[in-house]
């Protein structure tokens, strides 16, 4: 750009020369001298040679080349200005863009400086907030271990509370307490193993523990607990042989087991078994004692579990035809008055007729004696505990029995005989 101007400039020097020179020619007032056919301008060879170029094709004269110089000057002097102004222009602008681009610089810096405060600031709070998010978290986990260990005091402390109440015998609180340790927790099998442990702990009390233990059991929501409790229970009843107490126990937890079936079908199975284990033994050694005359186990049973001995009432005072033979009838009957209730005492009247008639239906009077004894002794039962009708209603129905046995015979017969039969022997 700068050569091209030069060049410009040269020309315009040269062509500015000639113009000068010519007005010089034309005179001082700037007219030409109406000089007919006389035109002097004296120029260099160099700018006689840029004259012919501009005149080429016409007659270099005077007047062609001051008008082809004039019209060179103009378009020179336009192009020239028009040059400079495109250079100011240019000139003009490179100021302008680099002053927006410095200012588009800061601008940048101090955006990344901001974003990089911002950022700083940012991480900052996020480490401050993660430090307060930690120290909540340690503060949570902290209190979340005093929770569960405040949880788990609390749950043993309710699982001495169940067996305290069990131990006293009030099943009511015992499942109150129950219910709050066993609140949002599975169960715990160790818990129950270690509740059958404490009732056989000391062995003054086991027997009635074992009684709590079970009212305990029969209302347990969880049938597979339920089993678990029968079947700890069972085992130590059977480390325990030939007591008593704990026969019938074993008993009572052969009926409950069965029962259970009802609400547990799943189970039903496990239970029938375990039914089977604890009940069967034991009716099988009670009915060969009655046949003796050991009645104190069933007598023991009845009046501890009367509902129940209603439940083994029959088998227990039925015998096949050669047990019937052999064994010592009078004996037999003395479980009939060993039982606490009249209404026991008639079941009981009634099976043993009902194998009287079966076993000696043409020779009934040996036997027929022997049961108006034990009737008299029901009458002096019902007398000594002043019994109400009921009892007399009982009673009266015994007697009946005796009727179409014999030929004309009933009870006060036989009473008669049988004491006749007593005064000879004592003789």
């Amino acid at each position: 750009m700068e050569r091209r101007t030069g060049h410009r400039l040269s020309a315009l020097l040269g062509w500015t020369l000639l113009l000068c020179a010519l007005i010089a020619e034309r005179g001082v007032d700037g007219q030409f001298q109406n000089v007919p056919n006389q035109c002097t301008v004296q120029v260099g060879g160099d700018l006689m040679k840029q004259l012919g170029r501009m005149t080429a094709g016409r007659q270099l004269t005077c007047d062609n080349t001051w008008t082809t110089l004039l019209l060179t000057f103009h378009e020179t002097r336009k192009n020239l200005t028009g040059c400079l102004e495109r250079e100011q222009r240019n000139a003009n602008d490179e100021p302008s863009t680099t002053f927006c681009q410095t200012l588009l610089d800061d601008a940048k810096r101090q955006a990344q400086q901001e974003r990089a405060k911002l950022s700083a600031d940012a991480d900052r709070s996020a480490q401050a907030v993660q430090l307060d998010l930690n120290k909540v978290r340690d503060e949570a986990r902290k209190v979340q271990t005093e929770l569960d260990a405040v949880k788990r005091e609390r749950r043993e402390y309710c699982l001495e509370l169940v067996v305290t109440n069990i131990g006293i015998g009030d099943a009511k609180q015992a499942h109150k307490y129950h219910a709050l340790y066993t609140q949002g927790q599975p169960a715990d099998r160790k818990a129950y193993e270690e509740m059958v442990q404490f009732v056989y702990r000391k062995v003054e009390y086991q027997n009635v523990r074992v009684g709590y233990m079970l009212d305990f059991a029969r209302q347990l929501n969880d049938p597979n607990m339920r089993l678990l409790i029968y079947e700890k229970l069972h085992e130590q009843m059977l480390k325990r042989p030939n007591i008593p107490e704990q026969e019938g126990l074993a008993v009572v937890l052969a009926f409950d087991a069965l029962d259970a079936t009802t609400d547990a079908p799943a189970l039903k199975p496990q239970l029938e078994a375990l039914y089977m284990k604890a009940y069967d033994p034991i009716i099988k050694r009670w009915k060969q004692q009655l046949t003796v005359g050991e009645w104190r186990a069933v007598a023991m049973f009845a009046h501890a579990y009367s509902q129940y001995f209603k439940r083994i009432q029959t088998q227990l005072l039925t015998v096949d035809a050669n047990v019937w033979k052999s064994m010592d009838f009078s004996k037999f009957l003395l479980t009939i008055n060993t039982v606490p209730t009249s209404d026991l005492r008639l079941e009981s009247f009634r099976l043993v007729f009902e194998q009287v008639k079966r076993y000696n239906k043409d020779n009934p009077d040996t036997h027929l004696k022997a049961l108006a004894r034990e009737t008299e002794v029901f009458q002096r039962f019902i007398e000594r505990k002043k019994l109400g009708q009921e009892a007399q209603d009982h009673l009266t129905k015994v007697k009946e029995m005796f009727k179409g046995l014999g030929k004309n015979k009933d009870y006060d017969h036989y009473l008669k005989e049988a004491k006749a039969n007593a005064k000879g022997r004592r003789r």
